[in-house]
């Protein structure tokens, strides 16, 4: 009597491992026969599950269905397939943060080209500018010297007279070419009125006269606008 719970027990573990073999047979049998295609989960699952806890025979299933090696063969080909499918996932994902990985190095690349870029174009702005104002300075110079008395600095030779003129000529250059760079901001509108006074100072020395009058004017015209803006910024600053 005691021992009937644990019959009834192993009976109904035989049925529902009996009842899930037909099942697999069966759809081995629509498998072969075109009709169905492999297991998948959750039914792979279950079969993987099955065949691991009831250790199957031939002899156990010639009982219920004789095919089983077909059926047996049928799960392992869905469990292969499985396993293939998954291989081939984690491949893309692999891929895929390859590719990431990738572009994010790229990315990274191009970020610090373009930073060395700017700081070598300011670097390079600030050297131009540096240039500039030494160049300027020493054109003023030149300027200044040439403005002297020439009986005070030999001009009155005509190789020194000569010379002269060729420095108020390249100093002449300098400023035109100086002029035809774009103004910005108040202290570029300052150095180009600068730059008309000193060309007014140029073809005064050089004696052309018409010329000078304009260049002055230019330069006035200029200080004056430099100085309204000035003023103007100054007055929205207060309100």
């Amino acid at each position: 009597m005691r021992c009937w719970p644990r019959l009834i027990t192993w009976a109904d573990e035989e049925r529902q491992s009996a009842e899930f073999y037909v099942r697999l047979s069966r759809a081995a049998g629509w498998f072969e026969k075109g009709s169905a295609g492999l297991w998948r989960n959750p039914e792979l699952e279950l079969a993987q599950q099955w065949k691991q806890e009831n250790q199957p025979t031939a002899a156990w299933a010639s009982r219920y269905d004789e095919a089983f090696d077909r059926a047996v063969g049928f799960l392992d080909r869905s469990l292969e397939a499985r396993a293939q499918e998954e291989a081939d996932r984690e491949r893309a994902r692999k891929a895929a943060l390859r590719r990431v990985e990738w572009t994010a190095g790229v990315l990274a690349a191009f970020l610090v080209a373009a930073v060395l870029l700017v700081y070598y174009a300011r670097r390079a702005n600030e050297r131009a500018e540096a240039n500039l104002a030494l160049a300027r300075e020493a054109v003023d110079e030149s300027l200044s010297s040439a403005d002297r008395d020439p009986t005070l600095t030999g001009g009155d030779l005509p190789q020194v007279e000569e010379f002269r003129r060729e420095l108020l000529s390249k100093a002449e250059r300098f400023y035109t070419a100086f002029m035809s760079q774009d103004p910005r901001g108040e202290v570029g509108r300052r150095d180009l009125a600068l730059s008309h006074f000193r060309l007014g100072h140029i073809n005064r020395l050089l004696e052309k006269n018409d010329e000078a009058v304009r260049e002055y004017q230019q330069a006035i015209s200029g200080f004056d606008g430099s100085t309204l803006v000035s003023q103007g910024r100054s007055s929205s600053a207060s309100h």
